[in-house]
C-alpha cells in the first residue's frame, strides 16, 4: 500500500510533470484488480461476457494500429 501512497505523495523532482504518477496508475490498475477483486464469486457472469469481452478484445486489436512510423521491421 506504500506504493499506492507514494504515487500521490508530492516529491520535489525539478520540472516533473504529473502525468507520469497517472500513467503509473493507469499502468498497475490492472495488477491491483487482479489481487483486490473477488474473482470466485464472479465467475458464473464473468462466464456469459467472455464471449464478448473477446470480441471487445479483438475489435480494439484490429482498430488500434496506431501510427505507420511506429511500426519496427525485425529481418531475420
Amino acid at each position: 500500500m506504500s506504493f499506492i501512497g507514494g504515487m500521490f505523495a508530492d516529491h520535489s523532482v525539478g520540472a516533473s510533470p504529473r502525468i507520469y504518477r497517472s500513467q503509473i496508475l493507469i499502468y498497475a490498475l490492472p495488477v491491483l484488480l487482479q489481487h483486490l477483486i473477488p474473482w470466485p464469486a464472479l465467475e458464473p457472469s464473468l462466464r456469459r461476457l467472455q464471449p464478448y469481452l473477446y470480441g471487445v478484445m479483438a475489435a480494439l486489436a484490429l482498430v488500434d494500429a496506431g501510427a505507420d512510423s511506429a511500426f519496427i521491421y525485425f529481418q531475420f
